[in-house]
């Protein structure tokens, strides 16, 4: 009698479980991020910052809630001024993972704090509840540099980048996909609740 020998794998997606959000994609398609194993190939973090007075204004809970929908608690962000001026930059995180956000109408507005790193083509990119997200996996960073996770996208016009020092497994994986996530899902930013603010200290 033959023996037939039966293998089941099983595809674990970094995200939720299978369900289908509003845009109709199911999540086992849209929720999965795909982090591109990199090495950096070239770091900007000179000659971008515009001259004048800068100042942070932390967010207060109603802020944080329009800015950020569906992050909950445990969450911290300022909104960046320039000569008391809203520069349409905010950078925040979280108190227990470390995990770190930042958000601008333009790319520039937070990579002139956060600096900015090239990655070599070509780039994997990871569709979560039909936005374009783009995953970084950094394992050699450099002389003084942690290995880090970054996710980069765009909503609406916002710039959005999540990024964790220090810690590349799989379960940090796992949580950077799951803030993403959250981040989608609550929809795009609300900077209105800013504008014409006195600028903080």
């Amino acid at each position: 009698m033959k023996k037939v020998l039966i293998l089941i794998v099983f595809f674990l997606p970094l995200a939720s479980c299978a369900r289908e959000d509003q845009s109709g994609i199911p999540q086992e398609a849209s929720n999965q991020l795909i982090f591109n194993s990199v090495e950096i190939t070239s770091i900007t973090t000179s000659g971008m910052w515009p001259e004048g007075e800068y100042s942070y204004r932390p967010l207060t809970d109603e802020q944080l809630s329009a800015v950020f929908p569906g992050l909950g608690s445990n969450f911290f962000a300022s909104a960046h001024y320039l000569s008391g001026a809203f520069r349409g930059c905010i950078t925040g995180g979280f108190w227990d993972s470390g995990i770190e956000i930042a958000l601008g109408e333009s790319r520039l507005s937070f990579t002139s704090y956060w600096g900015d790193f090239g990655f070599p083509p070509p780039r994997q990119r990871s569709n979560m509840h039909g936005v374009e997200v783009t995953a970084f996996l950094v394992e050699e960073a450099g002389t003084f540099r942690p290995p880090f996770l970054q996710v980069d996208f765009s909503m609406d016009n916002m710039h959005y980048r999540v990024r964790l020092l220090h810690d590349i497994s799989e379960t940090a994986q796992a949580h950077v996909a799951e803030v993403v996530e959250r981040i989608i899902l609550g929809g795009p930013a609300d900077l209105s609740v800013l504008r014409g603010l006195p600028a903080g200290d």
